[in-house]
């Protein structure tokens, strides 16, 4: 169905009542609050979720260590977010596709915990042994989550824009492990390790297309204050027939 409108009657948010502002101002000053505040994501997993990534991880590694099972010694999860996590990643029931298991927390948690280590982009495919691994589905099932007004607080403060989330486990004896809880993902400014980590997965991306040498000067050009952006970004140019190898000659 095609629907057309009246121009002559479209109502904009400059000329619509609700819409109507007073003293408008930003919430901050203009400058370099994005790019000083630019999360970088480094683990594959919605954003939101990211904490729970990296706290489930800590409690796998805590029950390997005492020799305890997690798809055999769980009996429960619970789970504290924030918000957004609770609108956008919290999913029963059927995943039907990738889309649908990226979008799970309680999936995301539950391949780590099996897993034993973060979860990768492999793991949400339909061939992925995890998407169709019972362990799996019944850990989803264990998993009980609800929001905390102080996390989601902490996420809308301008000032701290945290993405945190905890998770806490009862094992099959009735003991509850000590709460794993992280307030920003790897990757955060304000997440310790986060710059070591960004420029090792930089390093990774880059040693398909560019030597060993072109890397260290690409990773010093970083921290050169002196060097104009026309010159930095030519560091960044490949020639045409490493990037365009099957299609350069038509060119």
């Amino acid at each position: 169905m095609v629907v057309l409108l009246p121009l002559l009657h479209l109502v904009t948010v400059s000329t619509a009542p609700s819409f109507v502002v007073k003293n408008f101002s930003m919430p901050v000053p203009y400058g370099e609050t994005i790019i000083h505040r630019t999360v970088a994501k480094l683990i594959a997993c919605e954003g939101h979720g990211l904490t729970a990534a990296e706290a489930a991880v800590q409690l796998s590694k805590e029950m390997r260590g005492k020799g305890l099972d997690p798809a055999k010694d769980i009996c429960k999860i619970n789970v504290r977010t924030q918000l957004p996590a609770m609108t956008i990643i919290n999913k029963a029931g059927d995943l039907f596709n990738d889309a649908d298991r990226d979008h799970c927390m309680q999936y995301v948690i539950a391949v780590v915990l099996l897993k034993g280590s973060l979860i990768g982009a492999n793991d949400y495919k339909d061939s992925s042994p995890w998407a169709g691994d019972p362990r799996a589905t019944k850990l989803r099932e264990k998993i009980v989550m609800r929001e905390d007004p102080d996390f989601s607080k902490a996420y809308y403060d301008l000032k701290i824009r945290s993405a945190a989330t905890g998770i806490s486990i009862q094992l099959g004896s009735g003991i509850w492990l000590d709460e794993a809880v992280l307030h920003f993902p790897v990757g955060h400014p304000s997440a310790s390790g986060s710059d070591a980590a960004i420029l090792s997965k930089l390093q990774v991306n880059l040693k398909p297309m560019f030597s060993d040498d072109e890397i260290s000067r690409l990773q010093a050009a970083l921290n050169d204050d002196e060097m104009h952006v026309h010159e930095y970004l030519d560091l960044w140019v490949r020639p045409r027939h490493i990037w365009l190898p099957s299609i350069g000659s038509s060119l």
